[in-house]
């Protein structure tokens, strides 16, 4: 008969994941001080992410809203804003697949950063004079590549910083962030880049400049994860046995001897 294998523990387990790590953190720093420097740290940590989600927003909207700028100048035919188009979407694809190994080499904060540097500077070289057409197309490629990274990349952040039941708010959060750069993009200097009143390198222009910033103040603000906790103090050691008693007892002698030595000073008296 093969031999009994003890059951896991499954408390052991829950008590090691990331939310519980988060939870327990929020619970142990008791202090106000401490709190407030809990709050400042998840408040930049969440300032950080939208912002670069945002900046993924406006980074897939960018050559969609150069297109009517780029075909009244003749920069580009339908044909080749179309090819471009359907390449970024392949491309997309392959960002997907290439986000989960990526993360694991280079962590969350690694990754992000990759990301904005490459995004920024994709765009930056897209609106280059030396540009060729080759090059706007491997640009926009990469581009594409690196964009598809946007939420793998967050998903540590959010699994190490907030409790589980906070998850549901900070994801919402964060994909107003994709929505908000959309929004930006398709009605904010899209129409004046439609009417021309902006050219066709705007767009990438915007995203290459945002997208140099943050990545600088990602990697001066962003922590992969919280501090670790401080060790709690040791707790207190029981009394022994029948010291509360020893402790009356001695009590008792005590006030025995102030009374005795009260009764011979009013006997000499």
């Amino acid at each position: 008969a093969s031999a009994a294998r003890p059951a896991p523990v499954l408390g052991a387990a829950v008590a090691d994941t990331p939310s519980t790590r988060a939870k327990a953190l929020e619970s142990a720093e008791s202090s106000p001080a401490a709190q407030r420097r809990l709050r400042v740290q998840r408040c930049t940590t969440i300032g950080c992410l939208y912002a670069a989600a945002l900046l993924n927003g406006l980074a897939r909207r960018s050559l969609g809203v150069a297109v009517p700028a780029l075909l009244d100048g003749g920069v580009m035919s339908k044909e080749e804003t179309e090819e471009i188009t359907a390449l970024g979407y392949r491309f997309y694809a392959v960002g997907k697949l290439l986000a989960a190994p990526l993360v694991l080499r280079l962590g969350n904060k690694g990754t992000l950063v990759l990301q904005l540097a490459m995004i920024s500077s994709c765009c930056a070289a897209f609106v280059a004079p030396f540009a060729s057409r080759r090059v706007q197309v491997a640009c926009w490629c990469m581009l594409r590549i690196f964009t598809a990274m946007a939420f793998p990349s967050l998903v540590a952040f959010v699994r190490n910083w907030f409790p589980r039941n906070a998850y549901g708010r900070v994801w919402g959060f964060l994909n107003s962030g994709f929505q908000s750069g959309y929004f930006l993009a398709s009605l904010g200097y899209g129409p004046l880049v439609a009417r021309g009143a902006l050219g066709w390198r705007t767009p990438f222009e915007v995203v290459a400049a945002l997208g140099a910033f943050h990545c600088l103040a990602c990697v001066g603000l962003l922590q992969n994860k919280p501090p670790p906790l401080a060790p709690p103090p040791p707790p207190a050691a029981p009394p022994p046995p029948g010291a509360e008693r020893a402790e009356r007892a001695e009590q008792k002698a005590k006030a025995a001897a102030k009374e005795a030595t009260a009764a011979k000073q009013a006997a000499r008296q």
